[in-house]
């Protein structure tokens, strides 16, 4: 698919009160799409407008997808004394429609205590719910609870339990341990976290540490253990080997060892890196590759010049088929992209994707005009 966006110029300005208290500004973008199976034609319009007022922010924005205005969203958040508020209300004006309210209020109960409620109203009312959070620190440990509950019917979902505390003997190490329960069985899962833990250092410049998560449910028990090698070299590597230990049933016992497939990363100058994740079991390609459909991705990521101080950047990802394939060394998806500002106003980027199967190709190319310093949404 071929897209290309022109950014349509908002008409307005902003305005400055006891100091710039004010501030308003926004975007416009308009997508022309077509492809090696689509004809040219209007694939979407996209209009934001942002406001801040002290600590305040409203934000505001309207879609067309495919010629039908269907997306307009309002959002706003600020502190209003020692509370946090934040609102979103969606709407679908080509049925004139709701579509859900969000928000969410938080305070602090004193430095180390807060709690926040959210609440969610939507269409179907089924899928409406009031969520509490009680989070806090006492010393090194940890805590976090959390209870939901529907709202039509008025009945419990489902309650979250975590604590975390430091690793004993291990300056870095830390220990995570939640529980679930749901309204439909009880207890749900436990799964307890281990994080940084040195196994040893300078080896031959190496440093490696261990990672691993075991979950238990009513039918399961696994573990996943990570093994992290980071060389001190000039290149500065990183590499993670996954694995998973599947236990029976009872009495317990290991049912199953197996490796889930490792990830490498290179730091190679300039603030370029070259990466690499390779799965052994497919469903653990996700996991690993960030695509459910490949086993493989090698992929490069690297700075670009850009204007008046915003970040810019380019990345090159290619994925992989297992084998048996009819592709070079099993090669099925490029993608690539890139994005960079202009100038003080003025943002782009390009998306482009070349696959071993239909749809073969596909590029995007996006134009934005930022009006009085609006954000501009790429990496957002």
């Amino acid at each position: 698919m071929l897209v290309l966006v022109l950014a349509l110029p908002l008409i307005g300005g902003s305005a400055a009160v006891s100091g710039n208290t004010w501030e308003l500004s926004g975007l416009a973008s308009a997508t022309i799409a077509f492809g090696e199976t689509s004809l040219i034609g209007l694939d979407s319009l996209v209009f934001s407008a942002f406001l801040t007022y002290c600590d305040w922010a409203f934000q505001a924005d309207a879609g067309l997808q495919q010629g039908a205005f269907d997306m307009v969203k309002l959002k706003g958040s600020g502190i209003l004394g020692d509370l946090s508020l934040n609102s979103t209300l969606s709407l679908d004006p080509s049925t004139a429609s709701f579509v859900s309210w969000k928000s969410g209020i938080a305070w602090s109960l004193d430095e180390d205590v807060s709690i926040v409620d959210t609440l969610y109203l939507a269409d179907p009312q089924s899928a409406s719910y009031n969520q509490i959070s009680l989070t806090g620190t006492a010393q090194e440990l940890s805590f976090q609870g959390t209870v939901k509950v529907s709202l039509c019917p008025l009945c419990f979902l489902e309650a979250n339990v975590c604590v975390g505390w430091p690793l004993f003997g291990c300056d870095d190490g830390r220990v995570d341990l939640c529980s679930l329960f749901t309204d439909s069985g009880g207890f749900a899962m436990t799964t307890i976290g281990i994080t940084g833990y040195t196994l040893f250092e300078d080896v031959l410049g190496v440093t490696g540490t261990f990672d691993a998560v075991f979950e238990f449910t009513p039918l399961a028990k696994s573990l996943t253990p990570i093994l992290k090698l980071v060389p001190d070299w000039a290149i500065c590597p990183e590499f993670e080997i996954i694995g998973e230990v599947v236990a029976g049933g009872v009495p317990i016992h290991v049912g199953a060892v197996r490796f889930k497939g490792i990830k490498g990363e290179f730091v190679i100058g300039g603030g370029a890196t070259f990466s690499i994740a390779e799965s052994l079991t497919d469903s653990a390609n996700a996991e690993l590759t960030g695509n459910a459909d490949y086993f493989e991705r090698i992929g490069v990521t690297a700075p670009l010049p850009s204007c008046c101080g915003a970040p810019g950047s380019i990345a090159i990802d290619a994925y992989f088929q297992r084998p048996p394939a009819t592709t070079l060394f099993g090669w099925a998806l490029l993608e690539a992209s890139a994005e960079f500002r202009l100038s003080e106003g003025i943002g782009f980027g390009i998306e482009l994707f070349h696959s071993a199967s239909s749809p073969t190709w596909g590029i995007a190319v996006t134009t934005q005009i930022l009006w009085d310093g609006a954000s501009s949404p790429h990496g957002s």
